[in-house]
């Protein structure tokens, strides 16, 4: 779910997976790893990376909707 919502943030926001990566600092394996789905449950700390980056919400970034 969560490469889904990224894959879409990163095309409506004009990122790439590289650019994505240098600007959150993590290593563009890893990005690439997540927007693949090669990792089902990336660490906390990575998410929050990554959502800051994008200037999304946690919840937004992961696909979550409020009941």
């Amino acid at each position: 779910m969560i490469n889904e919502n990224l894959k879409k943030i990163c095309e409506e926001k004009d990122i790439s997976a590289y650019h994505l990566a240098k600007i959150t600092q993590l290593p563009i394996s890893v990005v690439a790893k997540i927007i693949r789905d090669e990792v089902k449950n990336p660490r906390l700390d990575t998410i929050i990376k990554i959502a800051d980056a994008l200037n999304v919400t946690l919840d937004e970034l992961v696909g979550r909707k409020r009941k």
